[in-house]
């Protein structure tokens, strides 16, 4: 069996605080290590496997452990064996800001700790290892379809387009005026900023153009703010905004249900600015490269990897990133792509969609009826998975999707959100004909943690068992 290894190393002196932040990493399969700051570089040395550093300072107002942490991670980032390390300082206290000049850390929690608020930062760190090993992934898996001169020129037009007309991100900020001006103040130099005055401007904004960021400045009434968001998330081209919430710790005493209600991160009010600008750019960065990932579904023109009636990725495709999934990194990676493309620690969740009645839909309507009926199923769900997930058509009928490191409960979230999308959306055949029924099956497995000899099924057989009839199945329908 394979060794499992350890996401996160966490340099933190043994506290309560400390016990119930490792269970609930326990209780998101993230896996961890501890140790106390003295002995972080020994602990690297011994196991390359972490992904992720966080050290917490927590109770403690020692400048010289603060200046500590700071020397360390200019010196982890400037070596070659830990450059890629994510790093994450939490509990600095908001006085020692003055003291934060050079540093190396990917981002900054400042005290006091709220939990739901740190386990939000340690999972959106996740997040980003999660993406750039599938870019990695993508990439070696499509040079088996390309010829590597040819990448440039299969290179979906839109990310070159995405990449150059964004790089001045776009932030909408809206919610208690008076806040405005301390974070119009931060973030002016790194991004173009709009306001919104009351949620019907919100809406207007949001429905006008695609903005990287959003932050509300709740203030001390941040609940009020709760239902603007929920009414943002219903709306399926919004799913994936990064929604950041400015709030006073007293009057957000119960900061789960804002992450559950659709924000995505909350830092306190009045916002330290070292922590609101690393905050930014960390969920900017993570939009940005989902965006990028996402773009390959639309091609101008068919290509080698994909479908050329609904551009999702093609069942050949498919089949080789599975393989390569269960395989585990390339023998010809390079040396940077082969830790970031090496066997995932989490699982990967498989699922399958199928049109029960596209027989009968082609019957009605013809062949370009049920093609139009197969495109249109095919943007819902582009635009309601992640862009670090694959979809894929796996028959005439059927689609799939892959989700990387993302438990069977996590993919079940998306899986019902996808369907309430399909059960609202209107698939239209012709302005003649009054909208479609489409009646679908669903199946959602999961695939193991393990080197490839643990697996008892290759790529070929978990897709033959993904389409298979079987009890774990579940039907929904969409109009």
């Amino acid at each position: 069996m394979t060794q499992q290894h350890s996401d996160i190393l966490f340099a933190s002196p043994p506290s309560k605080e400390q016990d119930r932040l490792c269970h609930n990493l326990r209780v998101s399969e993230l896996t961890y290590e501890t140790c106390e700051f003295n002995d972080i570089l020994q602990t690297l040395s011994l196991n390359q496997s972490f992904d992720t550093l966080i050290i917490n300072l927590e109770n403690n107002d020692n400048h010289t452990s603060l200046e500590a942490a700071l020397q360390l991670s200019n010196d982890l980032r400037t070596a070659n064996k830990t450059s890629q390390l994510r790093l994450l300082l939490i509990g600095v206290n908001p006085e020692l800001l003055p003291l934060i000049k050079e540093h190396s850390f990917n981002d900054i929690l400042f005290g006091p700790i709220q939990l739901p608020s740190c386990l939000a930062r340690i999972r959106a760190q996740a997040r980003l290892i999660t993406i750039a090993a599938e870019k990695a992934r993508r990439e070696q898996v499509t040079k088996t379809y390309i010829d590597a001169n040819l990448l440039e020129e299969h290179r979906p037009e839109v990310v070159q387009e995405h990449l150059a007309k964004t790089t001045h991100p776009t932030i909408l900020i809206t919610g208690r005026p008076n806040g405005f001006s301390l974070i119009e103040k931060t973030l002016s130099a790194h991004a173009v900023l709009i306001t919104a005055h009351s949620e019907t401007t919100v809406k207007d904004y949001l429905a006008r153009q695609k903005f990287d960021l959003m932050i509300i400045n709740g203030g001390r009434q941040p609940t009020r703010y709760m239902e603007m968001v929920e009414n943002i998330r219903r709306n399926p081209a919004c799913f994936a905004l990064p929604i950041l919430l400015v709030a006073h710790p007293s009057k957000l005493t119960t900061s789960h249900i804002a992450y559950q209600t659709g924000v995505t991160d909350i830092i306190n009010a009045p916002a330290n600015p070292l922590e609101l600008v690393l905050r930014s750019q960390n969920l900017i960065e993570e939009q940005r490269q989902r965006a990028s990932l996402a773009a390959a579904y639309q091609q101008p023109l068919s290509t080698p990897c994909h479908d050329g009636l609904t551009r999702l990725f093609s069942k050949s495709f498919f089949l080789s990133y599975i393989s390569h999934l269960i395989a585990g990194s390339s023998q010809n990676a390079s040396t940077q792509n082969s830790k970031a493309i090496s066997k995932t620690k989490r699982p990967t969740c498989l699922l399958s969609i199928k049109i029960d009645n596209l027989d009968e839909l082609n019957k009605d309507y013809g062949y370009q009826g049920g093609d139009l009926i197969l495109r249109q199923c095919a943007e819902i769900i582009i635009s309601t998975i992640r862009g670090e997930d694959l979809a894929t058509r796996l028959s005439g009928a059927a689609f799939g999707v892959s989700f990387p490191e993302t438990t069977k409960a996590e993919a079940s979230h998306v899986l019902n959100r996808l369907m309430s999308i399909m059960a609202q959306s209107k698939l239209i055949i012709s302005p003649e004909h009054p909208p479609i029924t489409v009646s679908m099956t669903t199946k959602l497995m999961e695939l193991p943690v393990g080197e490839a000899s643990d697996l008892p099924l290759s790529a070929e057989e978990y897709i033959a068992s993904l389409l298979a009839d079987g009890p774990t199945q579940t039907t929904d329908k969409a109009a």
